[in-house]
């Protein structure tokens, strides 16, 4: 077995005295293999950087055009804000600032979780990724549907006149009532909300339980 030049050329000059030709071949495997595994690592660190490298470098596609859902989705929510009660069957409300519309939106991570009740008998439920419940379900989403628009003549007095629309922040409840007055706003932490002693909680609960109902009459029907 031919030892490679480099060797042959020290054992000639004596650098491998008393050495034999087989632990020669030993060592010289040995420092090749050490070698080549150096020269793996090496392309393979270069191979991570580059591919870093070309991902850091890549062009920004966050802004991405909206998908026909969240088209349909923004369509709608504006709707409902611009909405003028005289257009649909509403009975006149006794003041100004009594609510005929309710507008709750939830934001989570994935999506905008939007319940909207009005005084014509409508109860919706929207996800801003798409899908959702639409009309007025049966007796026991309306019954829902209502005890919602109570709850939002209570507490309308805590709410402020706004004419800023924003959809939530991840973890945030937005609370929006239609009037003849006006639009009124108010928002809160969703994990607050969840606890009874929060002014807005029982608002909150009664918005939810809509879904509930929908939830409901969705697995009833699929039986």
């Amino acid at each position: 077995m031919r030892l490679g030049f480099a060797v042959e050329f020290l054992l000639a000059q004596g650098f491998f005295a008393g050495a034999s030709a087989g632990s020669l071949v030993r060592f010289y495997a040995h420092r090749m293999k050490a070698a080549f595994i150096f020269i793996a690592v090496v392309a393979v660190g270069v191979s991570l950087w580059l591919i870093l490298r070309a991902y850091r470098q890549r062009p920004n596609t966050s802004a991405r055009p909206a998908s026909p859902a969240t088209n349909v989705f923004a369509d709608l929510r504006a709707k409902y804000f611009v909405l003028k009660r005289t257009e649909v069957s509403m009975p006149a409300p006794t003041l100004p600032t009594e609510p005929w519309g309710v507008i709750m939106e939830i934001g989570y991570p994935e999506a905008t979780v939007t319940t909207v009740t009005f005084a014509d008998g409508t109860a919706s439920v929207l996800r801003s990724s798409g899908g959702g419940f639409f009309g007025g379900g049966d007796e026991s989403v309306q019954s829902a549907a209502k005890s919602f628009l109570k709850q939002a003549r209570q507490v309308q007095p805590r709410m402020t006149l706004t004419t800023d629309f924003p959809s939530p922040e991840t973890g945030h409840v937005i609370f929006y009532l239609r009037t003849d007055g006006g639009v009124y706003a108010a928002s809160a932490p969703e994990s607050e909300l969840g606890q009874q002693g929060h002014p807005l909680s029982e608002f909150y609960h009664a918005g939810l339980r809509i879904l509930h109902e929908y939830l409901r009459l969705q697995k009833q029907q699929q039986k």
